[in-house]
């Protein structure tokens, strides 16, 4: 049988995002040249088919520094060399062996996913299947995670970064493969804006669940209300920063980072004085701004021109969220002010 014919009859799954633009592909040496995006050290990357037949699709992304590579492909068998970088692996589809020395790992969709420092190993994809490959820095998983925690913790956060492991994808009633399968959504819905895709600071979010899933036991413990306590003023030099970068990226993590506060203290500290949380309520505030700018806006400027410049990435999420808060379509605020 032809290869082309073969390869038309296999099917891969679906990949986690950029599955539109997907074509199924047979070199080898092309996908060696994708994944090196994201893992410079690859050595070796071989089919597993005793034809020596191999199908694959695949698509990357790079989100403010962090670079992800989704793939699907049939049974190969991967060489890894020492390197310098951090590789978080999610499967979202199949079974997979990895080994690390004389250690072996086995690890599978929607159970867990595998995290290796800097390495060298040897893995086999066992059977057809899709991943997520993350490449990630030792000093932002850092960052966020003293973010999360506050300024009161200690500095360094033993993230055990070092240690290679199967970082459970269930836990603490938390589904870590239904949480990153719907940020892939959100990634495949702004591929073509590549400016929305970025000003999204959706690369925070995904750091920010890696890190817990990580050392879920550091960040997901309960705390009591005591440990809450804050003032007023604490509280109104956030919202004043808040107020003051409305119009650039604005994370959860630099909130955090900002208000000295653990993620659990500030969550508690808006929805006590505002009744959301801090992320809703700079939502809020972005939506406040649009209005008021489109009150006042002039000859030339679109309901698209002043949401982006506010923030909002997704004009038709935008305009529903405006019609709930405002009563109005945001085209008929402008419309009123063009008079």
């Amino acid at each position: 049988m032809p290869e082309s014919q073969h390869i038309s009859k296999i099917k891969l799954p679906h990949l986690p995002f950029g599955e539109a633009g997907s074509v199924v592909q047979s070199d080898l040496d092309a996908l060696h040249n994708e994944m090196s995006i994201v893992i410079p050290s690859l050595k070796n990357y071989e089919t597993m088919d005793r034809e020596g037949l191999f199908a694959y699709k695949s698509t990357s992304v790079n989100l403010n520094g962090m670079k992800i590579i989704a793939t699907a492909n049939t049974p190969a068998a991967v060489e890894v060399t020492d390197n310098t970088d951090i590789t978080l692996i999610i499967p979202f589809h199949g079974n997979f062996v990895t080994r690390v020395g004389r250690r072996h790992y086995q690890w599978q969709a929607k159970h867990s996913a595998l995290f290796l420092p800097c390495v060298e190993r040897c893995g086999q994809d066992i059977e057809v299947g899709s991943h997520l490959t993350f490449d990630l820095s030792a000093d932002r998983l850092q960052s966020v995670a003293r973010s999360i925690l506050g300024a009161s913790f200690e500095k360094n956060v033993d993230l055990q970064l070092h240690a290679e492991r199967m970082p459970t994808l269930n836990t603490h009633h938390i589904s870590f493969d239904e949480v990153f399968r719907h940020l892939c959504e959100v990634v495949d819905s702004l591929l073509d804006q590549p400016e929305a895709l970025e000003f999204s600071s959706i690369d925070d979010v995904f750091y920010r669940n890696i890190v817990l899933m990580l050392q879920p036991d550091l960040f997901l413990t309960a705390h009591s209300v005591s440990s809450f306590k804050h003032s007023r003023r604490e509280v109104d030099e956030v919202c004043e920063y808040i107020q003051d970068n409305l119009e650039g990226k604005l994370t959860l993590s630099e909130i955090e980072r900002v208000s000295g506060m653990s993620a659990r203290k500030l969550q508690y500290a808006f929805f006590e004085r505002f009744g959301c949380s801090p992320m809703h309520w700079v939502r809020d505030q972005r939506l406040n701004l649009v209005h008021h700018r489109l009150k006042n806006a002039h000859e030339g400027e679109t309901v698209t021109s002043i949401a982006s410049s506010c923030g909002f990435t997704n004009l038709g999420a935008f305009s529903a969220l405006y019609q709930e808060h405002f009563k109005e379509l945001p085209s008929a605020t402008l419309k009123h002010a063009l008079k």
